[in-house]
């Protein structure tokens, strides 16, 4: 909507005629929108992990396998970032956790999302 706004012709009668006068997003966000889903890939499960960063330039995204630490895959301006980290023992299910951080200017900044687990199987 920014986008549009900030067009060269754009008038407030145009955005009344599309409805977007007054729709801007005025909730504070103080952490990344995080969604998981579980695909097959071509040699095992992967995690889709798609995301909001909102006016943020990127988000750090991180993951915990087994009993392991959260370690940072990733730093991700795009979505969706994939995680095709192999099975720590091929063929045995496993869980992971993920987690993802607003990035600015070189660092993390904000809270980080509640850590949220989908099964991954093989």
């Amino acid at each position: 909507m920014r986008t549009i706004k900030a067009a060269l012709g754009y008038t407030e009668g145009i955005g009344l005629q599309m409805g977007i006068v007054g729709s801007e997003d005025t909730v504070e966000h103080f952490f990344p929108e995080l969604y998981l889903k579980v695909e097959q890939g071509p040699v095992c499960q992967c995690v889709r992990l798609r995301f909001k960063k909102w006016e943020h330039y990127a988000a750090a995204i991180y993951s915990q396998r087994g009993n392991g630490d959260l370690e940072l895959l990733g730093i991700a301006s795009e979505t969706p970032f994939i995680d095709e980290h192999p099975l720590l023992v091929p063929g045995q299910p496993e869980v992971r956790s993920y987690r993802a951080c607003f990035w600015d200017g070189g660092s993390e900044n904000g809270d980080c999302t509640p850590i949220s687990t989908p099964p991954v199987a093989r």
